[in-house]
């Protein structure tokens, strides 16, 4: 049980840092327009070639 506790902190620790270093990233160098656009298309895309 121990073993099990510590690494479900480790790995809590872990996705915490790399959520901070993605935000810091996107901080750094923010999304711009340009960087969106087409993404409402491409993902309606996606969806419809699913086969629901």
């Amino acid at each position: 049980m121990v073993r099990m506790g510590l690494e479900r902190i480790i790995d809590e620790y872990r996705r915490q840092k790399a959520g901070e270093q993605i935000v810091e990233a996107y901080r750094q160098i923010p999304e711009t327009g340009t960087d969106l656009n087409g993404l409402d298309a491409a993902t309606t895309t996606l969806i419809e070639e699913e086969p629901w």
